[in-house]
């Protein structure tokens, strides 16, 4: 503000900067988190976030059906434990390969291991997920049971 000799304010000087495009942005992104989150939640087949340590970020409704674990109990494991240890170590090998960013998704049948410790086999797909700068940063894990594939039939008379 800018005052005359009376004290009398005369004039005010202020700054003001459109924000649209970044407003624009931030919506754009919000957008694309929500489309993301819902897919991952609502997906059909089980549905894993890793980050770069293998620890479980996120998990879907349909990974808990399939192993009978509550996301609460999940997020407190290591991805690693409910995969069955035969399988484990052709699993960190392709796992270090995307973390180093050599592979940007791997996909292979493996066995999971459920609360009451029956295997399941499944058909795993891990993606890379990467950040601005191009790092691996998360993995995106789908585990597609192959058993209720199989018990499928279809009648095409």
């Amino acid at each position: 503000p800018i005052y005359d000799i009376e004290g009398q304010l005369t004039m005010m000087c202020g700054f003001a900067s459109d924000i649209t495009n970044r407003k624009n942005r931030e919506d754009q992104c919000q957008i694309s988190v929500s489309r993301f989150k819902t897919t991952f939640d609502k997906a059909a087949v089980g549905m894993v976030l890793i980050d770069g340590q293998g620890r479980l970020v996120d998990t879907n409704t349909s990974l808990h059906t399939m192993l009978g674990y509550r996301s609460d109990e999940l997020l407190q494991m290591p991805f690693q434990s409910v995969i069955q240890p035969k399988d484990v170590e052709a699993d960190q090998r392709f796992e270090q390969e995307v973390a180093a960013g050599t592979r940007d998704f791997y996909q292979l049948p493996k066995y999971i291991v459920n609360k009451k410790g029956e295997s399941v086999p499944v058909n795993y797909t891990a993606v890379s997920i990467r950040d601005v700068s191009g790092k691996p940063s998360y993995t995106i894990g789908l585990l597609e049971e192959i058993t209720s594939n199989n018990s499928l039939t279809h009648d095409v008379s």
